[in-house]
């Protein structure tokens, strides 16, 4: 038993170097988004992603389901069913560039 020879982590929901500190933060991992922080710590996931709140439980992550609009818009109903289009966006999946403006709203 030396200093070297063990190794501490930090509990799920957890975040820290797991010797000298371990801080609250989201229980499961926010893969396209952040944590809300205190006093929730809720996952806020970025435009045009969601979670699977069937088998978060299992995976450990939130915010890893593509919402198929094109990252212009949340998509609550799940994926393919689009809020409302953001970014100048219009269309079913917000693939249009709205009248007035140009481009491919289907590109990052």
């Amino acid at each position: 038993n030396t200093m070297e020879s063990f190794e501490c982590h930090c509990n799920r929901g957890f975040a820290g170097d797991g010797v000298t500190y371990c801080n609250k933060t989201c229980y499961n991992e926010c893969k396209q988004g952040h944590c809300s922080g205190p006093p929730s710590y809720s996952c806020i996931c970025d435009l045009g992603w969601n979670s699977n709140l069937s088998t978060v439980n299992e995976s450990g992550l939130e915010c890893d389901i593509d919402c198929g609009c094109n990252f212009h818009s949340t998509c609550s109903q799940g994926p393919g069913v689009c809020d409302r289009c953001q970014d100048w966006t219009m269309g079913d999946y917000c693939q249009l560039c709205q009248p007035g403006s140009y481009g491919n709203a289907t590109q990052k």
